[in-house]
């Protein structure tokens, strides 16, 4: 009897002392002087998981929801502890996007963009400052001028073509088209075309560049907790 309660405890003790952290963060940020931020209305939250149990399977819509009860314009969202802001009105997307754009240039720095990008060095996700900028001019001047952009033209029908060849042929048929994995597979020719001055599309060596391009959309999509959650840093060190 005795061991068996030892097991319990062992099992648990963590699990109640992890629950009473977790309450006693939650109850200090909940309890704690009202600062002299002005913040965007906001529905109420729960403990770590903040209005996740809001959102359901079509986000859209429940931001619709949420933004007709709490706010027009803006509206202050937690996803897990993280605050996030909802535009949701095309006057204050315009004061975001012109008039503060410098504030709202740079993207989150989460583990999930920090795996993906080599610690922040690609130029979608790095932070706004001086290597963004001299990315972004090195990427301008030596992938998106005009004369670079025009000598793939021939390239760019070449493909446009074939795909729609292929549609034809599938109505002709009368089978279906799979237009995900054909409008998929137009895009990585045209940007490996451009970028790395051939295509991955056939053979072993386009079946092993398919699987390196889902393993990065699962990666894209994944959800890490310690960037949801207050006790990343403590998920980052265990």
């Amino acid at each position: 009897m005795w061991s068996f309660l030892e097991q319990v405890s062992i099992y648990t003790l963590p699990l109640f002392l992890g629950a009473a952290f977790m309450l006693f963060r939650w109850y200090n940020s909940t309890s704690s002087p009202t600062t002299t931020k002005k913040l965007p209305p906001s529905p109420p939250k729960l403990p770590v998981i903040g209005n996740l149990h809001q959102l359901g399977a079509s986000v859209h819509h429940a931001f619709f929801s949420l933004a007709r009860r709490y706010g027009d314009s803006l509206m202050l969202l937690y996803i897990g502890s993280v605050p996030s802001l909802v535009v949701s009105s095309s006057d204050a997307a315009r004061e975001i996007m012109k008039t503060h754009d410098i504030a709202f240039a740079s993207r989150p720095n989460t583990r999930m963009f920090r795996t993906i990008s080599y610690n922040l060095k690609e130029i979608t996700v790095a932070p706004y400052g001086e290597y963004w900028r001299q990315a972004k001019s090195i990427l301008t001047l030596q992938l998106l001028s005009n004369k670079k952009v025009q000598s793939f033209h021939g390239f760019r029908e070449k493909v446009i073509a074939e795909c729609v060849d292929k549609i034809t042929h599938c109505f002709l048929s009368n089978t279906p088209a799979d237009l995900s994995d054909l409008f998929s597979s137009l895009t990585n020719d045209v940007t490996c075309m451009a970028t790395f001055g051939r295509t991955y599309n056939e053979g072993e060596i386009g079946k092993k560049f398919k699987k390196i391009m889902q393993e990065f959309s699962e990666v894209l999509g994944s959800f890490y907790f310690e960037d949801r959650s207050s006790l990343k840093s403590y998920c980052c060190r265990y």
